[in-house]
């Protein structure tokens, strides 16, 4: 009869763990970097998405025969509850009700940067719930779901130039050109969208650099200039302003 001798099962070393450890963690230095960058990049491409999308369908509607620039501001519209037969609205929920209810425009996701961190919640999927046309009023999950990720231009003239007029961008833009650290991108940048529907991306605004700057408004006192004020770049003087809504009411 044979006897059969087991060898016994060798373990694996300090030294040899040390080395596994070592190399997983060498990977993980190159490997994490390269998603993160990954998935920016795809949040950026989403966001400039979602601008182009909003920009589009309120140029659509908005230069319709009946409805020049019809969003507009005027005292007694009520924040979530803007006036969509006059194109009446006092904040960035407003604007999203009319594009909703006249446009068809109801994804709400659009009005939100997937990846900000200064949302509070979770977005919800519908500007207006039920039946848009008989709707009167903003859902409450899209009014409490904050900060919307757009700054959005309202009572643009008729005359504003498509191609150098910013309608929305996002938000935390600073007259300076710097987009504040609190911003969705935490100030590295953001995405401006124009009044004939192509968006940019910026870094931050400069006047010294024609690639990276707005153009005055042609009643400015030096038309076509190269500004980094996004307000020198709409009609924000005169008898009818145009006025910049975000989450909070009436700022960048």
């Amino acid at each position: 009869m044979t006897n059969r001798t087991h060898a016994p099962h060798r373990g694996f070393t300090l030294i040899e763990l040390l080395t596994v450890i070592a190399i997983i963690g060498i990977l993980a230095a190159i490997l994490i970097p390269t998603f993160s960058t990954v998935m920016t990049t795809a949040h950026k491409a989403t966001a400039s998405s979602n601008a182009q999308q909003l920009a589009n369908t309120y140029i659509a509607y908005s230069t319709g025969s009946t409805n020049p620039r019809n969003i507009k501001t005027t005292a007694g519209a009520g924040a979530g509850g803007g006036d969509a037969t006059t194109g009446v609205a006092a904040s960035i929920n407003d604007v999203a009700f009319i594009l909703s209810q006249k446009a068809g425009l109801n994804d709400a996701s659009l009005w939100f940067i997937p990846s900000d961190p200064n949302i509070v919640g979770t977005p919800p999927q519908a500007v207006i719930i039920g039946d848009i046309n008989a709707a009167q009023a903003t859902s409450p999950a899209f009014l409490a779901a904050n900060p919307k990720s757009w700054a959005f231009v309202i009572g643009l003239a008729t005359s504003s130039p498509s191609t150098t007029t910013p309608l929305l961008w996002t938000y935390g833009l600073a007259s300076s050109g710097l987009w504040a650290a609190k911003s969705p991108w935490l100030g590295t940048g953001g995405h401006i969208a124009f009044l004939d529907g192509h968006v940019e991306w910026y870094d931050k605004l400069n006047a010294a650099d024609s690639t990276s700057s707005l153009v005055t408004y042609p009643t400015s006192a030096s038309p076509g200039a190269n500004t980094a004020d996004y307000t020198q770049a709409i009609n924000s003087t005169g008898t009818n302003p145009a006025q910049v809504l975000n989450a909070t009411g009436t700022g960048n």
